[in-house]
């Protein structure tokens, strides 16, 4: 209004206030989109709190869940050391191949940990349910399958160590997270092979224990030729063989 009411030409008049009007429109516009901007970092903050939030919830759940399978696999590694003689019976090779089964609590907390996790233990955590369900089936087929082992017994347990040892891979990487879900410590980027070890009550006894030195080399050898023990190295191998190892599937 002051510009109109000053005594200028009638050009700086209307410019003047063409001028003014576009500051105007340019300031609004500006609030306008801080007050986005502003709404959307908040929107993000709220968002990483929820998942923060989310993340205790589940990882609250995870280690029982982790002991759970940390058992289950070394029971797994008993029936598949002495599946031999367990074979037998199929009526307890049933019973003991349902008490494996990965129960959907234990499924459920994995996957709420994986949704919630960073990138690397969200992989950790697939890559034991992969390995798990995997070796479960190979288990489940070989106990029940009575065509499988018309080898001569030296090159059965040699067969047997191999499927044997997936047990104790699954074990380790169980432990790699142990941390993870008691303090929310992120795992080491590399899977600490030395946790891969025959039980002490085994040590020298079953086909596992006598093949052992040749069985540790050959699955260390695989790693370094296949990724390395990095959870990327661990998918990779499992999406390009079904199986864990290196080793023939019978």
């Amino acid at each position: 209004m002051l510009l109109i009411e000053a005594p200028l030409s009638e050009n700086y008049v209307k410019y003047g206030t063409f001028g003014i009007g576009a500051l105007v429109a340019l300031l609004g516009s500006g609030l306008a989109l801080a007050g986005v901007l502003a709404n959307i970092d908040n929107q993000n903050r709220l968002a990483e709190e929820e998942n923060e939030k989310s993340l205790l919830a589940a990882r609250a759940a995870l280690p029982p869940v982790l002991s759970s399978l940390y058992q289950k696999c070394s029971n797994a590694f008993e029936i598949s050391d002495n599946q031999l003689e367990e074979r037998r019976n199929e009526k307890m090779a049933l019973r003991l191949l349902s008490e494996l089964e990965l129960s959907s609590n234990e499924l459920k907390s994995l996957t709420e940990c994986i949704k919630h996790a960073d990138a690397d233990t969200a992989r950790w955590l697939s890559l034991i349910i992969s390995h798990f369900q995997i070796a479960q089936a190979r288990l489940n087929r070989h106990l029940l399958n009575s065509d499988l082992y018309a080898d001569p017994p030296e090159d059965n347990y040699q067969s047997v160590a191999y499927r044997a040892v997936d047990w104790l891979e699954i074990k380790a990487l169980v432990s790699h997270v142990f941390d993870f879900a008691r303090t929310g410590k992120l795992p080491a980027t590399e899977l600490d092979t030395s946790k891969i070890s025959l039980p002490i009550d085994n040590f020298g006894t079953g086909p596992t224990a006598r093949c052992w030195d040749h069985t540790y080399e050959n699955l260390m050898d695989h790693y370094d030729e296949n990724g390395g023990t990095s959870s990327i190295g661990f998918q990779q191998r499992l999406l390009t063989n079904p199986l864990i190892s290196n080793q023939p599937s019978a």
